[in-house]
C-alpha cells in the first residue's frame, strides 16, 4: 500500500508540473564526434595559422638569399650536401634534380601562388572569428569552409595544382627510369609477401574486425606489405646511393671551389685553373672529400641499419625532408598485386 501511494504522489507531482507548465530540464546529450571534430579542426587550423606565415617567410628568405650567390657557391654547397647527406634522401635528391629541368621555375610559381592564396584565407578567417565567433563545432567547420571559399581565388588556385601536378608527371617518369631496379625489387617482394600476410593475418584480422568494415583487410595488408617491401628495397638502394653521391657531390664542390679561386686570380703555381680538363687537383680534393663523406654515411648507416635516419636533435628540423621522402617513394612504387 506504500508503494502504490508514493507512485501516486509521484503521478500527481508530474500532473501539476505539466498544469503549471513547467517542464522537466532537458538532459544534454553530447555528440562525441561533434566534439572530436571541432578539436581536430581547432588544433589544425592553430598549427596551420603558425607554421605557414613562418615556413613561408622562411622559404623565401632562403630562396633570395640563395638567388644572390653566385653560381658556384651554389654548385659548392650542393656538392658538399650531396657529399655528406646524399644517401639519406635519394629519392628528394633526385626529384629536385629532374625539377629543374622539368618546370623548376613553372613549380615554385606555383606554390608562391598557393601560400599566397593560404595565407589570404588564414587573414579572411582569423578577421571572421574576430567578428563572429563560432558557437559549436560544426557551426566552426560551416564558418571556416565558407569563409576560405570567399576569400581565395579559384582561377589561381587551379591554374597552381594543375603546373604542380604537371611538374610531378614528368619528375616522377625520370624516378621511375632512375630506380627501375628499386621498384623493380620492391614489386618482388611485395609479391612474394602478400600471399604469406594473407595466410597469416586476414583470419585474425576476421576475428576482429566487425563484418562492416572486413572489405579493408586486404586492402591494409597490401599497404604493409608494400611499406615492408619498399623499407627493404630503399634500403639496398641507399647502400649504393651514399658511394655515388658521394663521389658526384666531393667532385661538385672541389670543381665549383677551383673555379672561385681561379676567378680571384689564385692558381697556386698553375695546380688551379678555371678549367677542369687542365688540372688535376680538383679530382684529387674531390676524391678525398668523397671519401669523407662515404665514411660519415656508411658509419651512420652501420648504427641505423642503413635506415638513414637523421639523430636527435637535428630529425626537428629535418622530419619535413623525411616525409617528402618517404611519401616520393610511395607514389613511384606501384602495387604489386590486384588486391
Amino acid at each position: 500500500s506504500q508503494g502504490k501511494k508514493a507512485t501516486k504522489i509521484h503521478h500527481d507531482s508530474l500532473f501539476r508540473l505539466r498544469a503549471g507548465g513547467h517542464q522537466p530540464a532537458a538532459i544534454p546529450v553530447s555528440n562525441g564526434w561533434d566534439q572530436t571534430v571541432g578539436v581536430m579542426t581547432q588544433i589544425l587550423w592553430q598549427g596551420i595559422k603558425i607554421m605557414l606565415p613562418i615556413v613561408a617567410c622562411t622559404t623565401k628568405l632562403v630562396v633570395g638569399f640563395y638567388r644572390s650567390l653566385p653560381k658556384d657557391a651554389l654548385i659548392a654547397q650542393a656538392g658538399l650536401v650531396f657529399c655528406f647527406v646524399g644517401g639519406y634522401y635519394p629519392a628528394l635528391f633526385a626529384s629536385v634534380q629532374a625539377a629543374q629541368n622539368c618546370g623548376w621555375n613553372t613549380m615554385c610559381q606555383a606554390l608562391d601562388a598557393l601560400v599566397e592564396e593560404a595565407g589570404a584565407a588564414i587573414d579572411a578567417v582569423t578577421l571572421e572569428y574576430k567578428i563572429k565567433p563560432p558557437i559549436s563545432a560544426r557551426k566552426m567547420f560551416h564558418q571556416t569552409t565558407l569563409t576560405v571559399l570567399k576569400s581565395v581565388d579559384p582561377v589561381k588556385i587551379n591554374q597552381a595544382t594543375g603546373a604542380l601536378y604537371t611538374t610531378w608527371l614528368g619528375v616522377s617518369t625520370v624516378l621511375e627510369r632512375e630506380f627501375a631496379k628499386t621498384i623493380a625489387l620492391s614489386v618482388s617482394i611485395a609479391g612474394y609477401l602478400t600471399p604469406m600476410a594473407n595466410f597469416m593475418f586476414d583470419p585474425a584480422l576476421r576475428l576482429c574486425m566487425p563484418d562492416d568494415y572486413q572489405q579493408w583487410i586486404p586492402v591494409l595488408i597490401g599497404w604493409g606489405c608494400k611499406a615492408a617491401a619498399m623499407t627493404i628495397a630503399w634500403r639496398i638502394q641507399r647502400v649504393f646511393t651514399i658511394y655515388t653521391s658521394a663521389i658526384t657531390g666531393g667532385l661538385m664542390c672541389s670543381r665549383a671551389c677551383m673555379r672561385m679561386l681561379a676567378k680571384r686570380g689564385v692558381t697556386a703555381f698553375g695546380m688551379i685553373s678555371d678549367n677542369d680538363e687542365q688540372v688535376f687537383i680538383d679530382e684529387v680534393f674531390g676524391l678525398a672529400l668523397a671519401g669523407l663523406g662515404m665514411y660519415s654515411q656508411i658509419e651512420t648507416g652501420i648504427e641505423t641499419g642503413f635506415s638513414m635516419r637523421v639523430p636527435f636533435p637535428i630529425s626537428l628540423v629535418t622530419w619535413p625532408f623525411e616525409l617528402a621522402e618517404k611519401w616520393i617513394e610511395w607514389q613511384i612504387t606501384p602495387d604489386s598485386v590486384s588486391l
